[in-house]
């Protein structure tokens, strides 16, 4: 009762105003402008750590591999190595060894993005060889930025 009397001495009602919604709506759409293209960029970068560390995990096995062999091998399963990149499995691993002959001497890995991704500023794949040199296909930056 009390709060009724209040509210026709002030001629006011309990409530928000259109205004005072539209403004909030305007606030929450400028933090999302902000927040999710940060967000997106996060997302991206933890896939390229996926790729970068299946990468040298494979070339880890494949240096194992090669000591108890004195070869290389492109049979991922023959030298432990898993053709997925881990927990998002965002990335596909595969081998080439060459030359191609009896015996292989070198090898060149690649993690391709899957189809349904897109990274603009690294592309579609990384790639790291027996000598240690990585790099990528595509995409806007340059190889050391995007392996570091």
């Amino acid at each position: 009762m009390n709060a009724e009397r209040i509210r026709r001495a002030t001629g006011r009602s309990s409530g928000f105003t259109l205004v005072e919604l539209m403004i909030v709506v305007v606030v929450i759409a400028i933090l999302a402008a902000v927040a999710v293209p940060g967000y997106q960029e996060h997302v991206r970068k933890s896939r390229r750590a996926e790729a970068k560390t299946a990468l040298l995990a494979a070339a880890q096995n494949m240096e194992r591999f090669f000591t108890d062999n004195n070869a290389y091998t492109t049979d991922l399963a023959a030298a432990g190595i898993s053709s997925s990149s881990g927990q998002g499995n965002h990335y596909t691993v595969s081998a080439a060894a060459g030359p191609t002959g009896a015996i292989a001497t070198s090898y060149t890995f690649t993690a391709t993005l899957s189809a349904s991704l897109t990274d603009p500023e690294c592309g579609t794949a990384f790639t790291l060889d027996s000598n240690n040199v990585r790099d990528k296909t595509g995409g806007t930056w340059s190889a050391g930025d995007c392996w570091r």
